[in-house]
């Protein structure tokens, strides 16, 4: 993609690419996703998130990697809470149309370059 491809990349994460992710998150909930969750339901799909952000840290493209929690089917609320260091406190799920419109908003924004942000209700 560096030789003749885009030059930017808006890339779908989720909020388990990053070790530090649920560092704003209760206790309970941080060892519930961490130990169980990532460790047993979502392992494999963690791993290729993981794999993602390295892939794209690593590359010279014009990325931005979105990380949402929980995707949901319901409407679009039209707002969202974002942080570029971990998933915001009490973050645990997002509709993907709301995923999508920050997404789009990225397209020619440079605030988020060449870096990962989260994104939650």
């Amino acid at each position: 993609m560096e030789k003749g491809g885009p030059r930017r990349l808006i890339a779908l994460g989720s909020a388990g690419a990053r070790p530090d992710a649920l560092d704003k998150q209760p206790a309970w909930r941080r060892r519930l996703v961490e130990r169980i969750v990532y460790r047993t339901f979502l392992k494999w799909p963690v791993a290729d998130q993981i794999a993602q952000w390295k892939a794209l840290s690593a590359s010279r493209l014009e990325w931005t990697m979105v990380m949402p929690p929980m995707l949901t089917s319901g409407p679009a609320k039209g707002r969202y809470r974002i942080d570029g260091e971990v998933l915001p406190r009490h973050g645990n799920r997002i509709a993907r149309a709301d995923v999508a419109a920050f997404m789009f908003a990225q397209i020619d924004s440079p605030a988020w370059v060449r870096k990962g942000v989260y994104v939650t209700d």
